[in-house]
């Protein structure tokens, strides 16, 4: 029952006119509607409510009679409960508001409200329905929605006529068809021609309340092509279980139907790549039982069955086992495995017939990972080891070869070519040992080793060799000298020729040996012998490199040879040549005594400037030589001109400049390895084109004519000469400095600045 209240009273005790009472008849209707009923004043101070709005905002109602409805209302939604209150003085009104309840929490409500009474006593009437329920059921229909637009497979519904009435996106995807095609259309054009009657049937068989499994049947897409699918039909009732239609999901399988058909072709297709494999397969279950074993299995292992799937796997690996080099070690990895079940493996078995199988294990288990038994390959690779171990060889040799081409390309004299290559041989080829010998002439046809590498014990101090027919001279070292061609030894304990060094080659470890003949235009003169560690060291492929490598040390030693004699002829004809040069010059020099010794001050001098300007010792050697007949020409200008102490006519100048020409007729004919013929032409001639005999300007001049230039007026100015005293260094510099750029090369110029200035250049 309602507890009655008090209604609040003013300061005097008098009851407050804005509380309106409820009429009592209409107080029991109030009180038991399923809406909360509230009195307001104008303000909006609570004059009533019934216990069903205290129960929406979980309050007491002595505390509610008598406040302010804003204080029930959502921080928020007071704007909108401000703005309802003022429609309420004009007409009725209605607003979604939340209200605040005691605890803090949001309830949603929708408050109609009325204005009653006259100006200056109006009261407003309120009833508040709590949506939570309502909302609720809207956010589980649009969960609902969600949940259907989203799935992948068509959904869709149907009316017990059969026209489409919705359409979720799965559909759309499916069918090709969108919402807007599709709904309002008869079910029936989606199915081909002879399955048209079909949904009708299952609309009928759910009117008569049977349940229909979901069925394999085919529908068309829009763009005409013909799928597969599974139909799950299921009704659909009203609130009052009436039943209005029929709701389907479609799930495609048209390329689950595909690989159905193709099932039995897959799997002859999988049963022929098994026997096809070069690898055997053999597959047991967790008990050690043979699950499956292909033909290559039976046919690697020599095992004389058809099949052994069912057998144990025991026996099979007893039988396995005695065809294996170790069998120790291959059933304790068996074992191993048998152990470890999630182990995978991979090695290589060797068997004693000789073989070579590369073996695979890995476990067989599910995604949880349950163990259902172990799978082996076994791959005869045989072949293919052989074929490594010969491209290894190959690829030694090969790289034994180029190493070797690059020793020849730097050695400078023979000692080092010959001990580089056999170091090469040994330290890149992997050889044991290597030394070349040359064959003598003496009687006893001796081979003298000349250079070695890999002899650590001695071997060669200890044994002879000849290429004389004897038993020293039968061996592979000896027939190579004497027949010119290569030998081999591939097993030397077998072999009867290797006799006289069949102890010490075994102490030193070595099973095979070749020798290469070393020739040249007169025949052949030494041998290249290599000594290896195994038998069968030395392929074919691996003699024609051999063969190769000695044929480019035989062509190197005999180039270094050539070389020491042409050099030796060089030299010798340079040290005459340079004695020549020296004669001339003394010859220049007898004529002129005012100017002794000026061409060799002149070639010091210039030495120095060149090698100033980084020049090259063979460019600084030209440049001496230069120097010292640069006035060579001068034999052909009379003497009394030469020391003729007054000033000289027209024609005698001239006839001294002519000296410049006439020096380069008379060594033009001489092949110099430097530019001398120019550099006495162009000593004269100046940048500026003021020069003799050519006049000749800037890079027209050689830079050993623009260095003589210098060095000569330096010299000609420091020297006495019968019409004058000497000048003097600084006068000489200043010139120079003067000149520098007009007349004289400015590197050249500065060279020769910087030697007296600072480096203090004295002529010796």
């Amino acid at each position: 029952m309602t507890k009655r209240v008090t209604p609040p009273s003013t300061q005097h005790g008098v009851p407050d006119k804005r509380m309106i009472a409820v009429v009592p008849p209409y107080r029991a209707i109030v009180e038991t509607m399923i809406d909360g009923a509230i009195t307001l004043a104008a303000d909006g101070v609570i004059l009533y409510c019934n216990q069903r709005f205290i129960s929406l905002i979980m309050d007491d109602q002595e505390r509610v009679i008598g406040a302010r409805m804003q204080k029930f209302v959502a921080p928020g939604e007071m704007d909108k409960f401000d703005a309802l209150m003022k429609q309420a003085g004009n007409a009725s009104a209605r607003e979604h508001i939340y209200l605040l309840r005691s605890d803090g929490s949001l309830v949603p409500t929708y408050v109609a409200v009325h204005s009653l009474g006259a100006e200056g006593a109006r009261s407003i009437v309120a009833v508040v329905t709590d949506l939570t329920e309502l909302q609720r059921a809207q956010t589980m229909r649009d969960d609902l929605v969600a949940i259907v637009e989203s799935a992948k497979d068509g959904i869709f519904g149907k009316d017990l006529n059969g026209v489409i009435t919705s359409w979720n996106k799965g559909a759309e995807r499916l069918y090709g068809y969108t919402a807007a095609e599709i709904v309002g259309q008869n079910v029936k054009i989606l199915a081909p021609p002879d399955r048209s009657h079909e949904a009708a049937e299952i609309i009928a068989r759910i009117r008569r309340g049977e349940d229909v499994i979901p069925y394999e049947t085919q529908h068309i897409t829009k763009a005409g092509q013909r799928m597969s699918l599974i139909l799950a039909p299921s009704p659909i009732k009203d609130a009052a279980g009436t039943l209005i239609g029929v709701s389907t999901i479609a799930l495609d399988i048209t390329k689950l139907m595909r690989a159905e058909q193709g099932r039995d072709f897959n799997a002859a297709v999988i049963s022929a790549i098994e026997q096809a494999v070069p690898d055997g397969i053999l597959l047991f279950d967790p008990q050690g039982q043979i699950i499956f074993n292909n033909q290559r299995f039976l046919d690697i292992w020599a095992i004389p069955l058809k099949s052994i799937v069912g057998k144990a796997l025991d026996p099979i690996l007893a039988v396995v086992g005695t065809k294996v080099s170790d069998k120790t070690a291959f059933l304790a990895h068996i074992q191993e495995l048998s152990t470890h079940t999630h182990k995978t493996s991979q090695n290589e078995i060797l068997l004693k017939d000789g073989r070579t199988l590369d073996q695979y294990s890995a476990p067989v288990s599910l995604d949880n990972g349950a163990y259902l038994g172990r799978v082996w390959f076994f791959r005869d690779i045989t072949e293919r080891k052989r074929t490594e171990v010969s491209l290894r060889r190959v690829n030694r040799v090969l790289t034994t070869l180029s190493a070797c081409n690059a020793a020849l390309v730097r050695a400078t004299n023979e000692h080092e070519l010959l001990n580089k290559m056999c170091q090469v041989v040994v330290e890149r080829g992997g050889f044991r040992m290597a030394w070349i010998g040359f064959a003598q002439q003496d009687s006893a046809k001796t081979v003298t080793p000349t250079a070695w590498a890999g002899d650590d014990a001695g071997y060669l101090h200890d044994v002879q060799f000849s290429w004389a027919d004897v038993a020293h001279g039968r061996g592979p070292t000896g027939l190579a000298i004497r027949t010119g061609e290569v030998q081999a030894s591939q097993n030397l304990a077998a072999d009867d020729r290797m006799a006289p060094w069949k102890l010490e080659a075994k102490k030193q470890g070595f099973a095979s040996t070749v020798a290469l003949p070393l020739k040249d235009s007169a025949g052949v003169f030494g041998v290249l012998t290599i000594y290896a560690a195994e038998m069968d060291a030395f392929t074919a492929e691996e003699l024609k490199f051999l063969r190769e490598l000695a044929e480019d040390l035989a062509y190197g030693i005999t180039a270094l040879r050539d070389r020491l004699e042409r050099d030796a002829a060089v030299q010798h004809w340079r040290d005459g040549l340079e004695t020549t040069i020296g004669a001339i010059a003394s010859t220049v020099e007898m004529r002129d005594p005012y100017t002794a010794g000026h061409q060799r001050r002149v070639a010091q001098l210039a030495v120095g400037i060149g090698q100033a300007l980084g020049l090259s010792e063979h460019q600084v050697h030209g440049l001496y030589l230069a120097g010292v007949i640069h006035d060579v020409g001068k034999i052909q200008v009379p003497a009394e001109i030469l020391n003729k102490p007054g000033k000289l006519s027209e024609l005698e100048y001239q006839l001294i400049q002519a000296h410049a020409q006439a020096g380069y007729d008379i060594v033009k004919g001489v092949d110099f390895p430097w530019p001398i013929a120019q550099a006495v032409l162009q000593h004269h001639e100046r940048l500026d084109g003021s020069g003799y005999p050519n006049g000749l300007k800037g890079d027209d001049i050689i830079l050993e004519a623009k260095i003589l230039a210098v060095a000569d007026v330096i010299e000609a100015m420091m020297s006495h000469r019968p019409y004058r005293a000497a000048l003097g260094l600084d006068k000489a510099l200043a010139e120079i400095e003067q000149g520098k750029g007009r007349l004289y090369d400015p590197a050249a110029a500065d060279a020769c600045i910087r030697l007296f200035r600072k480096k203090k250049f004295a002529f010796s």
